[in-house]
């Protein structure tokens, strides 16, 4: 008897397991503005700042809308719980973004001036939610290869919460 009950007691705490353990995502919502003190891109040719994201994060949607100085674009992810299976079809924009453990991934593909431009964030929170730490990689498909020729950049920024 005593064999039954421990065995109904294991079941029943392994039903339990994924509710009490499934955890909270990182919300990325709010006003994030570049640090450019220790932000790569600031030291980038051609870099235009001040830099401020705005971001609203749901369940499913990440919207980003950046300001880079007298410029703005607005960026819509559709987020998935593991990365999405497939290239993203050529000439077709493509964004989505998807979670590896805290840290939310966002990948682009787009057509610029006819070459094929890709670029992946990894977004990670810092300092309870008032750092935002990006590092990013842009690619660009020249249709063709270089020996020791580098078609990427890589940076990693860091945004501070608050206010613009």
């Amino acid at each position: 008897m005593s064999r039954q009950i421990f065995a109904l007691a294991l079941a029943f705490g392994m039903l339990l397991v994924p509710a009490t353990s499934a955890q909270q995502r990182p919300d990325f919502s709010g006003t994030w503005n570049m640090d450019e003190a220790r932000s790569d891109s600031s030291t980038h040719e051609g870099f235009v700042g001040p830099v401020t994201w705005v971001i609203r994060q749901s369940a499913r949607q990440l919207v980003v809308d950046i300001k880079r100085g007298p410029k703005s674009m607005t960026l819509n992810f559709t987020i998935y719980d593991k990365p999405p299976g497939g290239p993203a079809s050529a000439g077709v924009p493509s964004y989505v973004a998807y979670w590896v453990g805290d840290t939310l991934v966002t990948e682009t593909a787009q057509n610029i001036q006819g070459q094929t431009v890709t670029s992946k964030e990894i977004r990670t929170l810092q300092t309870g939610g008032q750092q935002m730490d990006v590092a990013r990689t842009v690619q660009v498909e020249h249709g063709y290869t270089l020996r020791r020729g580098q078609n990427y950049s890589t940076a990693k920024d860091v945004f501070i919460k608050g206010a613009p």
